[in-house]
């Protein structure tokens, strides 16, 4: 339990609420286990939050379905069941920074971001872009996780803070817009593909002279951009003309 505290004790964002029950492993009944870090839980809040941790506890997975699951995740299955029947969950293709901050949103309904690892000795700009950097890929592998462990309302607090954070400083994260693109298609839920493609039309007119934005090679970020202006565009018109008729 020590370092799951001690994981949260170098969040800057906000001070998490980490209650008595998460400070106190004496009744801990489930291990999450994610690389070297072992994180004794209560086995009752996993299991009503995550369908995912709930089948793996109870055997409900058959390998097939499981496979299916866990198919971008290269894990093996039958090593995932045979751990969660031991009452340990493995996350070992997750960051362990991210897996903390989804413990912490479990029992408090809120998570925060650790400090940038590099952000020491740098000037101010500098150091806001890795800070709006760090934050977007943060929030995104929270999406990624809470996508794998069938969390909605996890999912959905993750793109609202991404949507929050880049709406405040886009321009930080443009030089490095199209690795993040990919991952967030590559990898995340749609509601997060959705939202990124909200935030690049919200500030599109940074980007149409840029060659970061004109190097982006996802295909399916472009289409879901184009209708999303193209939609948006009929949207504004129809309330136009409600708003003109006499």
């Amino acid at each position: 339990m020590e370092q799951l505290v001690g994981k949260f004790r170098g969040y800057r964002s906000r001070k998490p609420m980490i209650p008595p029950l998460l400070l106190d492993s004496t009744y801990s009944d489930f291990t999450i286990k994610c690389r070297r870090h072992q994180f004794p839980v209560h086995k009752f809040l996993f299991y009503s939050r995550s369908p995912v941790i709930r089948k793996a506890l109870t055997g409900e997975f058959r390998v097939g379905h499981t496979s299916i699951l866990i198919a971008d995740i290269p894990v093996q299955s039958i090593d995932l069941i045979q751990e969660a029947q031991e009452n340990v969950f493995a996350l070992d293709h997750f960051k362990s920074d991210v897996v903390a901050a989804m413990i912490c949103w479990v029992y408090t309904g809120e998570y925060s971001i650790p400090y940038a690892e590099d952000d020491e000795g740098c000037f101010e700009d500098e150091y806001y872009q890795i800070e709006t950097r760090q934050h977007a890929y943060f929030h995104a592998q929270m999406a990624v996780l809470a996508d794998f462990l069938d969390m909605p309302d996890l999912i959905e607090d993750a793109c609202w803070e991404l949507f929050h954070k880049l709406n405040d400083s886009f321009a930080d994260i443009i030089h490095c817009l199209g690795p993040y693109v990919r991952y967030c298609f590559e990898n995340g839920p749609k509601a997060l593909r959705e939202r990124l493609v909200d935030i690049v039309h919200e500030n599109l007119e940074l980007l149409v002279e840029r060659e970061e934005f004109k190097a982006v090679d996802v295909p399916e970020f472009h289409t879901l951009l184009i209708n999303h202006i193209y939609y948006s565009d009929i949207a504004s018109k129809q309330s136009l003309t409600r708003t003109t008729i006499p």
